[in-house]
C-alpha cells in the first residue's frame, strides 16, 4: 500500500516532500517524550487525549512538519473507517439472524403446543 502521492494529493499540498521535521521518542522508561518545535505549535499545550483527534486542517499542517506521522494518522483514519463498516455489516447480519431465530423459535413453540394437545387428546380416546 503506498500512499506517498495520493496522500499529499488529497491534502493538496505542493512539494510534499521527505524533509519534515522527525519523530523524536525518548530514551526514558515510562515513554515520555518533550514534542519538537512542530508538535508543540499543533498541540497547543492539549492533553493527550485531546491531541489524537486532529481536524483535517491540522493534519494537513502536520504533514508539512512530520509526512511520515501525518501519513501513518490518515492510514490509522482509513483502517477505522473499515473497521466501522464491518461492524455495521455485521451488526445487521446478527440482528437479521436474531429476528429468524425470534420467527422460528415462535413457529416451534406453536407447533409443539399443537402436537401436546394431540397427545392429550389420543391420551383420552
Amino acid at each position: 500500500l503506498s500512499l506517498d502521492a495520493a496522500f499529499f494529493d488529497g491534502l493538496a499540498l505542493q512539494g510534499g516532500g521527505g524533509g519534515g521535521a522527525g519523530h523524536k521518542r525518548s530514551g526514558s522508561m515510562d515513554g515520555a517524550s518533550s514534542p519538537s518545535d512542530g508538535e508543540s505549535a499543533l498541540s497547543g499545550g492539549l492533553p493527550d487525549y485531546a491531541k489524537k483527534a486532529i481536524p483535517a486542517e491540522r493534519l494537513a499542517e502536520l504533514a508539512l512538519l512530520d509526512p511520515k506521522r501525518a501519513k501513518r494518522i490518515l492510514a490509522n483514519r482509513q483502517s477505522a473507517a473499515r473497521s466501522k463498516e464491518r461492524k455495521i455489516k455485521y451488526t445487521g447480519e446478527l440482528e437479521r439472524k436474531v429476528q429468524t431465530l425470534q420467527t422460528e423459535a415462535t413457529t416451534l413453540s406453536a407447533q409443539l403446543t399443537l402436537l401436546q394437545v394431540c397427545i392429550i387428546d389420543l391420551c383420552c380416546l
